[in-house]
């Protein structure tokens, strides 16, 4: 018997399908990164720019300020120069040696401008009040001395209040 050469199977299909795929994924990323290569290509000009825009301001802003600024700042540094020299330490040491039963701190107020101290008490007596005056300047010299500058006595409802002001001298250096 003779072979009969029939083939009874289907014919493959081409196997280019893959490979077309395959390229058009690549032209896909090749377009997506040189979209993404514009994009930042701006985004750096546009720094750039504003770089070169802050480097010309910073210069602007170089400049000398103007009279009143100046003059503000001239006053708040001396302000701040005389209270540096005043002497706080002898301030708060006197205040903390003098303890009179019936006599309470309300507040300190140091001012630079005119170089005072003030302190606010609260004032159960007269007698009180005098006895922490004595004992708050106690081996003081005479220039800096506390002074009585405002009293009001105690009423039956509420405790009496008193201001004492010390004139503040320049530390010794």
């Amino acid at each position: 018997m003779k072979p009969v050469g029939a083939d009874f199977a289907l014919a493959r299909a081409s196997a280019f399908w893959p490979w077309w795929l395959a390229c058009a994924c690549l032209l896909a990323a090749a377009a997506f990164e040189a979209e993404r290569a514009i994009s930042l290509a701006r985004e750096r000009a546009l720094l750039e720019r504003q770089v070169n825009a802050i480097g010309t301001q910073g210069t602007a802003d170089a400049a000398p300020t103007s009279a009143p600024e100046a003059a503000a700042y001239a006053a708040d540094a001396a302000r701040f120069v005389k209270l540096a020299n005043m002497d706080l330490a002898g301030v708060l040491a006197s205040i903390e040696s003098a303890r009179v039963p019936g006599i309470r701190v309300t507040a300190i107020d140091i001012r630079a401008g005119d170089a005072s101290a003030r302190l606010e008490l609260e004032v159960r007596d007269t007698a009180d009040l005098l006895r922490y005056l004595d004992d708050i300047n106690a081996g003081m010299p005479v220039d800096g001395r506390w002074s009585l500058a405002r009293a009001q006595t105690a009423s039956l409802t509420a405790p009496g209040s008193a201001t004492l002001v010390r004139q503040l001298q320049p530390r010794d250096r």
